[in-house]
């Protein structure tokens, strides 16, 4: 239910704030590569993950800092009221 709260909040301040010239979105990372997660997860079930996953790979930190500083950058122009999956895929199945 939050990550529908967050997405339907964010298309509406994206609606809000549109003709001000604030663009909005949001990232939705997935399973991110990290100390934390290896320490939380078994191998086992990052194996799982993997499987789970089209590229086969956990999320690398700096993608999706690349993606945020794009989003929030002068590069981006246009796109706003979007909440970008960032997870190799791994929610394609789910």
């Amino acid at each position: 239910i939050s990550k529908a709260a967050l997405d339907a909040f964010t298309r509406n301040l994206a609606v809000e704030f549109g003709s001000s010239g604030v663009l909005v979105n949001s990232v939705l990372p997935g399973f991110v590569d990290t100390k934390l997660t290896r320490k939380n997860l078994s191998v086992k079930r990052i194996s799982e993950i993997l499987i789970d996953t089209p590229i086969q790979s956990l999320v690398d930190a700096s993608d999706i800092a690349k993606l945020t500083y794009f989003l929030g950058s002068i590069s981006n122009q246009s796109i706003t009221g979007q909440s970008v999956v960032i997870d190799g895929g791994y929610s394609i199945y789910r």
